[in-house]
């Protein structure tokens, strides 16, 4: 999965994030020396689950590929209420970003769906809240290896009645 077009659309799609998301680095980088300014997301890839080949003669298989966005949320005020009361409000948001966004026309039928969220951190600081999102891909054919080969430049033959020559024209 491309994590910076999801990350792309998150910043354009996505205004209560104030175009504060990152990738998966940027994370782990924030695990240690701060975060970006909250509320902000982290986009961290996560499973490829494939399904068997279907094709007998060939290669159709569907994949379901997830990615994980992680929300950092401000939660300063004494109580902790507005960051939990928040994780709804950018829940939602988010989701206005990607379901049903079809990233990749040619290889998935539908958009993104929603796997589910949970709280991952809540500290005097601030609130983590995972979500999960996937998509099924095809994989064809056109994916895989092909066995090179030469050009076909010259054909000869002949029957009873005739012999034949046959030479192909090359685009140079």
């Amino acid at each position: 999965m491309d994590i910076a077009r999801v990350i792309a659309q998150l910043k354009t799609y996505c205004p209560m994030l104030n175009k504060q998301v990152g990738g998966a680095a940027e994370y782990e980088k924030a695990m240690k020396n701060g975060y970006l300014s909250t509320p902000c997301a982290y986009v961290i890839p996560m499973a490829d689950d494939a399904e068997g080949n279907t094709d007998s003669n060939g290669l159709t298989q569907i994949v379901t590929e997830s990615v994980s966005v992680m929300l950092i949320l401000d939660n300063v005020e004494r109580r902790g209420q507005t960051a939990t009361i928040s994780v709804e409000a950018t829940k939602y948001a988010v989701h206005k970003a990607l379901l049903n966004w079809k990233m990749d026309p040619e290889r998935q039928a539908k958009g993104f769906q929603y796997e589910g969220g949970s709280l991952v951190d809540m500290d005097g600081a601030r609130l983590s809240w995972q979500m999960t999102y996937s998509r099924d891909i095809w994989l064809t054919d056109q994916d895989g290896f092909k066995e090179p080969s030469e050009p076909l430049l010259h054909i000869t033959g002949h029957n009873e009645a005739n012999t034949w020559s046959f030479d192909a024209a090359l685009d140079q």
